[in-house]
């Protein structure tokens, strides 16, 4: 009977330890998701903060460098003001998945104050309302404007946009080779443009850097 008893009480224990686990494992991701629901609260989360400086850091070089520098500062901030989002959104998940296991295990009561939680928006604006990429498209445009070859440039940039939202995947390379031979030296906003909307239609970028065939002279018989 001793034996049988013992065989009992460690059944016991077993299934009781087993029970727990969920718990356990609910208790230690809601803390996981508290700690880091404190660190956006409070502005201390690392993602939080390289958003926070690069949105500064592309303010200062909007209104103080140079336009490569000012580039390089202002897609930064962009590059970290979406990773911020990423993590943002990670987190978001996770309270979801949470919130679905704690129901399955009968705990969202005990969780409630946590499954109510929502995380604070990351930083993702300047302090004129603008986004990084806002911004920046803005001053190139001005800078386009500026230039005595606009209009022409931006009828053939405006071509190749349509054209590439037709999927129209040669005619977006002919045009994209006219608006950088035309106006490449002009701005690096229409070679930008170029490679973006060749990306769009499966071409490659590459073509631009390869010198352009001349054209083939007419003949006398094609003329008439």
């Amino acid at each position: 009977m001793k034996v049988v008893a013992g065989l009992l009480l460690a059944a016991a224990a077993f299934g009781a330890a087993h029970a727990a686990e969920p718990g356990d494992s609910l208790a230690a991701r809601a803390a996981d998701l508290r700690g880091q629901h404190e660190k956006f609260r409070h502005g201390r989360s690392l993602e939080y903060d390289l958003a926070r400086s690069g949105l500064d850091s592309c303010d200062r070089a909007l209104r103080l460098f140079t336009r490569e520098e000012r580039e390089t500062e202002c897609r930064e901030a962009q590059r970290r003001v979406e990773a911020c989002a990423t993590k943002r959104d990670a987190w978001v998940q996770a309270l979801d998945v949470f919130t679905v296991d704690a129901l399955a295990a009968g705990q969202s009561a005990r969780h409630a104050g946590l499954i109510k939680l929502t995380l604070p928006a990351c930083p993702s604006t300047l302090p004129n309302g603008d986004t990084p990429g806002a911004a920046l498209a803005a001053l190139g445009r001005s800078e386009r404007r500026a230039q005595p070859s606009y209009p022409v440039c931006e009828s053939y940039l405006r071509a190749m946009i349509t054209a590439a939202d037709e999927d129209k995947a040669a005619l977006v390379e002919s045009l994209a080779l006219d608006l950088v031979e035309r106006c490449g030296a002009d701005h690096p906003d229409y070679r930008r443009q170029a490679d973006a909307a060749l990306i769009r239609v499966g071409r490659d970028t590459a073509v631009l850097d390869r010198p352009r065939p001349a054209a083939r002279p007419a003949s006398a018989s094609s003329a008439l």
